[in-house]
C-alpha cells in the first residue's frame, strides 16, 4: 500500500526550503565561484563605470540589497539598488554604458526583471546575471554571468554579490583592514551558518506560536531591511496565503506608531548586530510598553559576534523554520499556488 506523506514530511521537502543546504552551498560558492567573480571585478574595474545599479524582482531582489548595502559601505563608486518595475517606469538617465547593471532572478525569466532587462540593454549597460541555470533567458546577451545551480535562491545572489563588491574594491585600490575582516567573515560565514543550524530551528519553533492571529506587521531595516520586506510579502503573502504589512523599523515612529494598542498588533522584529539596532530596540520598546505583542527574532542572539552586514543571512535560517513552523501550524502546503505560477497575472504573461 502506498505511504502518504505527512504535511511536515512535504514542507519539509518544499522547494522554497533551503535551510538544510544553505551552508554547504555557500561554502561551495566560495570554492567554485570565487574566481568568476574575482574575474568579473577586475573587468568591471577595467570598464571604469560612474556607477553599479542592482535590480530585480521579488526574492532575488531582496537577496541583492545585500551586495548594495555592501557596496554602500565600501565603494567609493557610487552604487544603486531598483526594483525591476521601477526601472521601466523611471527610465533613469544614470543607467548608461557608463554604467554597470547587476540582475538576479531564481527562474532567469521573471516578466519584470526580463522587461528591466531589456530597457537596460537599450541603453548600452553591460549587464551581470546572477541565475540559477545558464540557459536563463536574463543571461541572454549579459556581459558577464554566474549560476547557482541551487535552491538557495536568497542566500547565494546575496553572497555572490557581497563578494563581488569586496573584489571589486581590491580592483580600485580601495583595499583596507576593514574590507580584509568582511573578506575573512565572508570566508567564514557558512561554517557560521551551519553552526546555528539548530539554534534558529529552535528560535523559530519557540516563537511561532506567537504568531498564530493578530494584526501581523514585520519590521526589520539596516542590512536586514529586504528580508523583513521578503518575509511580509514573499513569504507570508505567497506561501501561508495571509495578509501582512511590512513597515521599516526606522521608519515606525513616523506615524505607523499610531496603530499601537493593547493587544496589537503583533509586531515581528528582525534585529542583528548592526548600526540600525537602536531603531528597532526603540520600536521593540515602544510597542511592549504600549499593550502591543512584540515577537523578537535577534540575530545577536543567533550569532552575538557575526559581522553586522551579515545581519540577513544570519536571520534567514531562522525565518525559513518560521514559515515551515507556521504553515504546519496552519495545515498550509508550501507547494501549493493558487494563483501564482498556475495563472497569468497580466494580459500576454508567458512565464507566471
Amino acid at each position: 500500500m502506498p505511504q502518504t506523506s505527512t504535511l511536515q514530511e512535504t514542507n519539509l521537502l518544499a522547494e522554497i526550503f533551503s535551510a538544510p543546504v544553505v551552508a554547504d552551498e555557500l561554502s561551495r560558492m566560495w570554492r567554485e565561484k570565487r574566481p568568476a567573480i574575482q574575474n568579473i571585478a577586475r573587468e568591471i574595474v577595467a570598464r571604469d563605470p560612474r556607477n553599479i545599479v542592482f535590480f530585480g524582482s521579488g526574492g532575488s531582489s531582496s537577496a541583492l540589497y545585500s551586495g548594495y548595502w555592501a557596496g554602500l559601505h565600501y565603494l567609493k563608486l557610487p552604487v544603486h539598488y531598483l526594483l525591476a518595475p521601477d526601472i521601466v517606469s523611471a527610465q533613469p538617465a544614470t543607467l548608461d554604458e557608463r554604467s554597470i547593471a547587476i540582475g538576479a532572478s531564481y527562474s532567469g525569466k521573471t516578466v519584470d526583471t526580463i522587461a528591466a532587462k531589456r530597457w537596460i540593454a537599450g541603453r548600452g549597460t553591460p549587464q551581470f546575471a546572477i541565475t540559477r541555470y545558464a540557459d536563463a533567458e536574463l543571461a541572454k546577451g549579459a556581459a558577464w554571468s554566474v549560476t547557482y545551480e541551487s535552491i538557495a535562491l536568497y542566500t547565494s545572489p546575496a553572497y555572490l554579490t557581497m563578494m563581488l563588491v569586496a573584489e571589486i574594491a581590491r580592483a580600485r585600490g580601495e583595499w583596507s583592514k576593514e574590507l580584509e575582516e568582511f573578506e575573512s567573515a565572508l570566508e567564514q560565514l557558512p561554517a557560521l551558518l551551519k553552526g546555528i543550524g539548530e539554534s534558529s530551528r529552535q528560535m523559530a519553533e519557540r516563537l511561532a506560536p506567537e504568531l498564530d492571529s493578530g494584526k501581523l506587521v514585520v519590521l526589520s531595516g539596516g542590512s536586514a531591511y529586504t528580508l523583513g520586506y521578503m518575509m511580509a510579502y514573499d513569504m507570508f503573502g505567497e506561501f501561508l496565503k495571509e495578509y501582512c504589512a511590512y513597515i521599516h523599523y526606522g521608519e515606525f515612529r513616523h506615524g505607523p506608531l499610531e496603530i499601537v494598542r493593547p493587544g496589537e498588533p503583533t509586531m515581528l522584529f528582525l534585529i542583528g548586530n548592526d548600526a540600525s539596532r537602536p531603531f528597532a530596540e526603540a520600536g521593540i520598546h515602544f510597542g511592549s510598553s504600549n499593550g502591543a505583542k512584540t515577537v523578537v527574532f535577534d540575530g545577536r542572539e543567533l550569532a552575538p559576534g557575526a559581522h553586522p552586514m551579515f545581519d540577513a543571512l544570519v536571520l534567514y535560517q531562522s525565518q525559513l523554520w518560521l514559515l515551515y513552523y507556521m504553515a504546519c501550524r496552519r495545515g498550509v502546503d508550501l507547494n501549493n499556488y493558487k494563483y501564482m505560477h498556475v495563472v497569468p497575472y497580466a494580459a500576454g504573461d508567458t512565464y507566471f
